[in-house]
């Protein structure tokens, strides 16, 4: 897949796959799709099937069992599976193109960012956000290699890490948003993620699950943090995590000041980002 995509090219598929990937989510959740939103399904389950070299025509009647919540008939035709199948190849794709954004991001080199930033031919562009949310988190608070990840297969949550200490296996998890806070998307997703812990449980070697940090990342200002961070705490009360950090603009850009030599090219990602009306 990507063999013979240009840099530019996995960018742009990655921000407009991205989309239909939250649509489609959310449509399991049982959230109704707007026909706008169907549309959109549509339009990005034919690029997906065409870029994995299935050029297999994608109509209303396939939307319609995609964009809702799966139920018996889409289990026994294989269409759930199908699905489960392209959310887990593209969420491979962003972990196999994060790292050479991340060599760009730190020569400086910003040309493909800044033209997807720009481009009006794709109003969804949250995941650059979550790109760049996620390249910060590491070069900044320690997280190594931060993923997306499908959280039963009806959410996902922007960054996850783990790694092993003994019989524990240790979590830092984070949320990246361009302008607000959502708590209650929040407590959701820690029901979700709390469920989840079962597949860990499943190992034989794996005694305990410790969640080491849960970072909020908002790329835009915020106002009243401490009262936030306060509902921000209440809200992971699911997961017991050790450490919950809020993170707003003004924060991400102050850290990026302190350490120039690589702060210097988080900020020009940021202004483009801003410039482009997509976060601030």
């Amino acid at each position: 897949m990507f063999a013979g995509f240009s840099s530019k090219e996995k960018l742009h598929f990655l921000t407009r796959s991205s989309h239909t990937m939250e649509l489609i989510l959310k449509a399991r959740r049982g959230e109704k799709l707007t026909d706008e939103d169907k549309e959109n399904v549509k339009d990005g389950l034919r690029d997906i099937l065409r870029a994995f070299g299935s050029p297999a025509p994608v109509d209303g009647r396939i939307v319609s069992f995609v964009a809702r919540k799966p139920g018996p008939v889409a289990k026994f035709v294989g269409l759930s599976q199908k699905v489960d199948q392209i959310l887990d190849s593209l969420y491979d794709l962003i972990i196999l193109y994060e790292p050479s954004f991340n060599e760009s991001l730190r020569k400086g080199d910003l040309g493909d960012f800044e033209e997807i930033a720009s481009r009006r031919d794709i109003p969804e562009k949250g995941f650059l956000v979550e790109l760049l949310g996620r390249s910060w988190l590491q070069d900044f608070h320690g997280y190594n290699n931060p993923r997306p990840k499908t959280i039963e297969k009806v959410r996902n949550i922007d960054a996850f890490c783990e790694t092993s200490k003994g019989d524990t296996r240790v979590l830092k998890l984070a949320e990246i948003k361009s302008s607000r806070v959502e708590l209650g998307k929040l407590r959701e997703l820690c029901v979700e993620l709390k469920k989840s812990f079962k597949e860990y449980r499943q190992d034989k070697d794996v005694k305990n699950i410790a969640v080491e940090r849960f970072d909020y990342v908002v790329f835009a200002p915020i106002a009243q943090k401490q009262d936030l961070k306060q509902k921000i705490r209440d809200a992971l009360s699911e997961l017991k995590p050790q450490e919950s950090h809020l993170h707003d603009l003004d924060d991400i850009k102050t850290s990026c000041r302190e350490n120039e030599r690589v702060g210097l090219y988080y900020l020009k990602a940021i202004e483009c980002l801003e410039l482009s009306r997509i976060i601030g």
